[in-house]
């Protein structure tokens, strides 16, 4: 016999809640989870994973940046309040099936990459950095223009150079 928690279904419900609304209903939740003791919290955490899972991919990637948005928004006015918060959700992902587990890790990758700016990537790495460490932080804006600065500056060549090309 397990003791696994039971999923909070109030907690995925939240997905019927519109964007900036969802974000602050879940702020008031993490914050009122950073303030149990630490079993509590991580056992808390498990509990809204598990019902935050039951959802279709779709709407669990849009959950999913509502939550990650939340706990940036709590990151702005409290940062180790949002880590201790991230780090809950961490340690109960180490309790849940392994596939759900994996499902998690590529999920955030895939979110995070694909919804969030560079600046905001910076915030996500104080949070979650083993999730968020090998998505690009670069714009794509800029990756391009520094690939055409470095084309326009590869034919400048310093005074008293030869050609790359005459290598005799």
């Amino acid at each position: 016999m397990t003791n696994e928690p039971q999923p909070d279904m109030t907690w995925s419900e939240l997905i019927g809640t519109e964007g900036d609304a969802r974000i602050s209903e879940m702020q008031q939740r993490f914050v009122s989870l950073a303030g149990l003791d630490q079993g509590a919290r991580e056992q808390q955490a498990e509990s809204m994973i598990r019902a935050e899972y039951t959802l279709e991919d779709e709407p669990l990637a849009d959950f999913t940046e509502a939550r990650l948005r939340s706990w940036m928004g709590i990151a702005g006015d409290n940062l180790s309040q949002a880590q201790s918060v991230a780090n809950a959700y961490d340690k109960a992902f180490e309790r849940v099936p392994g596939g759900m587990a994996m499902h998690h890790a590529a999920l955030v990758q895939t979110v995070a990459r694909d919804r969030f700016t560079p600046e905001d990537m910076d915030v996500l790495y104080e949070l979650v950095p083993r999730h968020v460490e090998n998505v690009p932080r670069a714009s794509q804006e800029a990756v391009e223009h520094s690939i055409g600065t470095q084309r326009l500056t590869a034919g400048t060549m310093s005074s008293g150079s030869k050609p790359w090309w005459k290598f005799w």
